[in-house]
């Protein structure tokens, strides 16, 4: 075998397309033999298949690639802190709503790659976001939102560049409150990966409308590795229990510090106390003691009134699948504890609700 040379060894140390850390994190068998890292990766790593830092495989780059339909470039600059947002709409629009959540977006630095699987969707709607936008990604309609994010992040991803990446979709209206003072609070938190709510339903779990990976986990062999096993799935079901679920179980058996601005059992405490006027509600929330329940429905009004939590879920004013039987305070409850434009509540829910 082709003996390697000091020099070799110290260009490809240098190069910058290795991270002597990261692999030797990810590979045990190289902290036994006690070799040099950058070494063992030209020597026996790459004949194994390994990776030389966290990026992505190019079966993993191939398989992304493949859901792209077409992309268009923004106008906004990158930044160090990276949003991943998912949207469908089935118009084939961009709602005045989503046009503020980006906004505001924005304005706690973000840039943003905005992936939609609204595949029809016409140039005139893009041309509303562009200056909100780094870049446009219109993908087939396939894995639901993980299979935007992953799209997203195999697409936008530059090594060891970004101190934060958001997961975030369009279920949601909002921001009811200013985003700025959320993302300093979950700083003094120190936690690597956060939602704005977590649930129990399945299993413990962070909510996937918003999730924030923070720096020590958007750096490490965990990153790459929870995306790079991703598969495009199409049931729900399977979707929720693989990567959504998934997620923050692997996260938290990896050591993880993981949490959520609104806590499931502080939510559900001022749900209690609120209750009392809608039996339906107080009966949902007594219930939630012995099984779990979907905090984003059963204690919406206690996450705007208490928690400040800054969205709600447009299939819980849509739909309301649970009956839950005070969701007709809505419009009251988001005037008096927010200066969001209820408004753009009212027009989206025109557009999309049957009449």
């Amino acid at each position: 075998m082709y003996a390697l040379t000091a020099d070799e060894i110290a260009a490809f140390r240098n190069s910058g397309e290795f991270d002597e850390r990261w692999y030797l994190e990810q590979y045990d068998d190289v902290r036994m033999l006690g070799m040099d890292a950058a070494e063992h990766f030209l020597w026996l790593g790459k004949r194994l298949g390994r990776q030389p830092n966290p990026s992505f495989s190019q079966h993993v780059r191939q398989e992304a690639k493949d859901q792209i339909l077409r992309t268009f470039a923004g106008e906004h600059p990158a930044t160090d802190s990276l949003c991943l947002f998912s949207h469908y709409d089935e118009h084939a629009r961009i709602d005045d709503y989503v046009i503020t959540y980006l906004k505001a977006l924005v304005d706690c630095g973000f840039s943003v790659v905005f992936i939609t699987t609204s595949d029809a969707i016409p140039e005139r709607e893009i041309a509303k976001i562009t200056q909100l936008v780094s870049k446009v990604i219109v993908k087939k309609n396939v894995g639901r939102d993980f299979g935007s994010w992953f799209a997203g992040v195999v697409d936008s991803w530059k090594f060891n560049r970004y101190r934060r990446v958001l997961l975030a979709n369009d279920s949601v209206y909002g921001p009811l409150f200013d985003l700025k003072f959320m993302f300093d609070d979950m700083g003094d938190r120190s936690l690597d990966l956060w939602g704005i709510t977590d649930s129990f339903e399945v299993d413990y779990h962070l909510q996937s409308y918003f999730v924030v990976f923070e720096a020590e986990i958007v750096n490490s062999g965990f990153f790459t590795s929870f995306w790079s096993s991703y598969t495009f799935e199409i049931d729900k079901r399977k979707v929720i229990d693989n990567y959504e679920v998934g997620l923050t179980a692997l996260a938290r058996k990896s050591g993880y510090r993981v949490g959520a601005l609104c806590s499931y059992y502080d939510v559900r405490r001022h749900a209690l106390r609120l209750s009392d006027d809608y039996a339906g509600t107080g009966l949902a929330a007594r219930q939630s003691r012995l099984t779990p329940v979907n905090p984003s429905h059963f204690f919406w009004r206690a996450l705007i009134q208490n928690c400040h939590c800054p969205f709600v879920k447009i299939e819980l004013l849509r739909d309301n699948p649970s009956a839950i039987d005070d969701v007709f305070l809505w419009r009251d409850t988001i005037k008096t504890h927010s200066t969001f434009e209820a408004d753009l509540i009212d027009s989206h829910l025109r557009r999309v609700c049957p009449a």
